[in-house]
Protein backbone atom coordinates (compact mmCIF):
# COMPACT_ATOMS: atom_id res chain seq x y z
CA UNK A 1 0.00 0.00 0.00
CA UNK A 2 1.25 3.71 -0.43
CA UNK A 3 1.45 5.60 2.20
CA UNK A 4 -0.03 8.88 2.04
CA UNK A 5 0.52 9.71 5.15
CA UNK A 6 4.25 10.34 5.22
CA UNK A 7 4.13 14.23 4.12
CA UNK A 8 1.74 14.16 7.36
CA UNK A 9 3.36 14.46 10.99
CA UNK A 10 2.40 11.06 12.59
CA UNK A 11 1.32 12.65 15.44
CA UNK A 12 -1.80 14.40 13.66
CA UNK A 13 -3.31 11.83 11.59
CA UNK A 14 -2.33 7.69 11.32
CA UNK A 15 -4.72 6.71 8.72
CA UNK A 16 -7.61 8.38 6.41
CA UNK A 17 -10.89 7.48 5.24
CA UNK A 18 -12.41 8.94 2.19
CA UNK A 19 -16.15 8.35 1.11
CA UNK A 20 -16.88 9.43 -2.36
CA UNK A 21 -20.33 9.18 -4.39
CA UNK A 22 -21.52 11.82 -7.19
CA UNK A 23 -22.21 15.06 -5.56
CA UNK A 24 -21.33 14.52 -1.79
CA UNK A 25 -24.95 15.61 -1.05
CA UNK A 26 -26.77 11.84 0.11
CA UNK A 27 -24.39 8.53 0.34
CA UNK A 28 -20.23 9.51 0.78
CA UNK A 29 -21.66 12.36 3.75
CA UNK A 30 -24.22 9.53 5.31
CA UNK A 31 -21.30 7.32 5.22
CA UNK A 32 -18.78 10.05 6.31
CA UNK A 33 -20.22 10.77 9.45
CA UNK A 34 -21.62 6.70 10.40
CA UNK A 35 -17.97 5.86 9.91
CA UNK A 36 -16.48 8.88 12.84
CA UNK A 37 -19.29 7.82 15.03
CA UNK A 38 -19.22 4.18 15.27
CA UNK A 39 -15.12 3.97 14.52
CA UNK A 40 -14.61 7.25 17.12
CA UNK A 41 -13.31 4.56 19.62
CA UNK A 42 -10.09 3.96 16.57
CA UNK A 43 -6.98 7.01 17.77
CA UNK A 44 -5.38 9.11 14.86
CA UNK A 45 -8.22 8.08 12.59
CA UNK A 46 -9.55 10.64 9.90
CA UNK A 47 -12.69 10.74 8.08
CA UNK A 48 -14.14 12.80 4.87
CA UNK A 49 -16.55 13.00 1.96
CA UNK A 50 -15.93 14.46 -1.27
CA UNK A 51 -17.85 14.03 -4.73
CA UNK A 52 -16.87 13.23 -8.17
CA UNK A 53 -19.03 15.57 -9.23
CA UNK A 54 -19.94 17.52 -6.21
CA UNK A 55 -23.00 19.61 -5.81
CA UNK A 56 -20.35 22.30 -4.16
CA UNK A 57 -20.91 24.29 -1.21
CA UNK A 58 -24.69 22.75 -0.74
CA UNK A 59 -25.91 21.12 2.24
CA UNK A 60 -26.79 17.54 2.75
CA UNK A 61 -29.76 16.53 0.58
CA UNK A 62 -32.96 16.76 3.02
CA UNK A 63 -34.30 13.05 2.99
CA UNK A 64 -30.65 11.69 3.34
CA UNK A 65 -30.56 13.93 6.43
CA UNK A 66 -33.30 12.44 7.63
CA UNK A 67 -32.28 8.93 7.15
CA UNK A 68 -28.62 9.97 8.98
CA UNK A 69 -30.58 11.72 12.05
CA UNK A 70 -32.73 8.25 12.07
CA UNK A 71 -29.27 6.31 12.31
CA UNK A 72 -28.06 8.58 15.04
CA UNK A 73 -26.16 11.00 13.58
CA UNK A 74 -26.13 14.53 12.68
CA UNK A 75 -26.00 16.32 9.04
CA UNK A 76 -25.63 19.64 10.48
CA UNK A 77 -22.62 21.75 8.89
CA UNK A 78 -22.40 18.89 6.04
CA UNK A 79 -21.80 20.64 2.48
CA UNK A 80 -21.21 19.22 -0.72
CA UNK A 81 -17.37 19.34 -1.84
CA UNK A 82 -15.44 18.28 -5.11
CA UNK A 83 -12.50 16.14 -4.67
CA UNK A 84 -9.63 17.47 -5.30
CA UNK A 85 -6.04 15.57 -5.42
CA UNK A 86 -5.56 16.85 -2.40
CA UNK A 87 -7.98 14.52 -1.23
CA UNK A 88 -6.51 11.55 -2.87
CA UNK A 89 -3.09 12.46 -1.60
CA UNK A 90 -3.88 12.87 2.04
CA UNK A 91 -6.05 9.43 1.99
CA UNK A 92 -5.36 6.01 2.78
CA UNK A 93 -8.77 4.28 2.08
CA UNK A 94 -11.02 5.38 -0.24
CA UNK A 95 -14.27 4.15 -0.41
CA UNK A 96 -16.47 4.80 -3.21
CA UNK A 97 -20.48 3.86 -3.32
CA UNK A 98 -20.45 2.24 -6.85
CA UNK A 99 -17.91 0.21 -8.72
CA UNK A 100 -18.55 3.19 -11.71
CA UNK A 101 -17.90 5.45 -9.59
CA UNK A 102 -14.29 3.71 -8.61
CA UNK A 103 -13.31 3.08 -11.94
CA UNK A 104 -14.03 6.89 -12.64
CA UNK A 105 -11.58 8.07 -9.26
CA UNK A 106 -8.89 5.70 -10.86
CA UNK A 107 -8.98 7.01 -14.00
CA UNK A 108 -8.92 10.68 -12.73
CA UNK A 109 -6.09 9.71 -9.93
CA UNK A 110 -4.20 7.18 -10.93
CA UNK A 111 -2.41 7.61 -7.54
CA UNK A 112 -5.77 5.78 -5.74
CA UNK A 113 -5.84 2.52 -7.39
CA UNK A 114 -4.00 1.00 -4.35
CA UNK A 115 -6.26 2.27 -1.72
CA UNK A 116 -9.53 3.01 -3.54
CA UNK A 117 -12.46 0.01 -3.50
CA UNK A 118 -16.12 0.34 -3.90
CA UNK A 119 -17.50 0.14 -0.31
CA UNK A 120 -19.30 -3.19 -0.84
CA UNK A 121 -16.00 -4.67 -2.20
CA UNK A 122 -14.10 -3.59 0.62
CA UNK A 123 -16.10 -5.37 2.93
CA UNK A 124 -16.42 -8.58 0.95
CA UNK A 125 -12.66 -8.38 1.05
CA UNK A 126 -12.33 -7.32 4.72
CA UNK A 127 -14.61 -10.37 5.20
CA UNK A 128 -11.74 -12.76 3.73
CA UNK A 129 -8.87 -11.00 6.18
CA UNK A 130 -8.72 -13.39 9.22
CA UNK A 131 -5.19 -12.20 10.36
CA UNK A 132 -5.77 -8.28 9.38
CA UNK A 133 -7.26 -6.39 12.36
CA UNK A 134 -7.27 -2.56 11.76
CA UNK A 135 -7.83 -0.21 8.92
CA UNK A 136 -4.03 -0.46 7.38
CA UNK A 137 -4.00 -3.96 7.49
CA UNK A 138 -7.52 -4.14 6.05
CA UNK A 139 -6.41 -1.83 3.16
CA UNK A 140 -3.32 -4.16 2.35
CA UNK A 141 -5.29 -6.97 2.65
CA UNK A 142 -7.44 -5.74 -0.22
CA UNK A 143 -5.38 -4.09 -2.24
CA UNK A 144 -3.37 -7.33 -2.31
CA UNK A 145 -6.40 -9.54 -3.34
CA UNK A 146 -8.71 -7.50 -4.75
CA UNK A 147 -9.01 -10.06 -8.08
CA UNK A 148 -10.63 -12.37 -5.81
CA UNK A 149 -13.28 -10.42 -4.50
CA UNK A 150 -16.42 -11.37 -6.37
CA UNK A 151 -17.49 -7.77 -6.59
CA UNK A 152 -20.45 -6.82 -8.97
CA UNK A 153 -22.94 -3.96 -9.26
CA UNK A 154 -25.26 -5.84 -6.93
CA UNK A 155 -22.89 -4.90 -4.13
CA UNK A 156 -23.11 -1.43 -5.23
CA UNK A 157 -24.98 1.18 -3.23
CA UNK A 158 -28.00 3.18 -5.12
CA UNK A 159 -28.03 6.66 -5.28
CA UNK A 160 -30.96 8.46 -3.81
CA UNK A 161 -30.32 12.02 -5.29
CA UNK A 162 -34.25 13.09 -6.29
CA UNK A 163 -35.76 9.08 -5.56
CA UNK A 164 -38.21 8.64 -2.84
CA UNK A 165 -37.92 8.23 1.59
CA UNK A 166 -38.12 4.63 0.82
CA UNK A 167 -34.83 4.25 -1.26
CA UNK A 168 -33.17 6.82 0.57
CA UNK A 169 -34.29 4.27 3.80
CA UNK A 170 -32.58 1.53 1.92
CA UNK A 171 -29.50 2.84 0.76
CA UNK A 172 -29.08 4.44 4.92
CA UNK A 173 -29.79 1.32 5.76
CA UNK A 174 -27.28 -0.73 3.82
CA UNK A 175 -24.67 1.97 4.05
CA UNK A 176 -24.94 1.67 7.71
CA UNK A 177 -24.98 -2.38 7.49
CA UNK A 178 -21.59 -1.74 5.45
CA UNK A 179 -19.90 0.60 8.13
CA UNK A 180 -21.33 -2.03 10.98
CA UNK A 181 -18.90 -4.29 9.12
CA UNK A 182 -15.72 -2.84 9.08
CA UNK A 183 -16.53 -1.71 12.58
CA UNK A 184 -16.71 -5.32 13.27
CA UNK A 185 -13.45 -6.28 11.42
CA UNK A 186 -11.79 -3.69 13.78
CA UNK A 187 -13.03 -3.89 17.29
Amino acid sequence: MENSSQDRSSAEYAFTLLTVCTGNICRSPLAESLFKERLAHLQNLSVASAGLHAVSGSPMDGLAAEELVALGGDPQGIIGEQITDRHVASSDLILTMTLGQRDELVRRFPRATRRAFSIGEFCLLAGEAREASSLPELTKFASLNRAKSGVTTAHDVEDPFRQSAGVHRKVANQISDYVDFVRSKVL
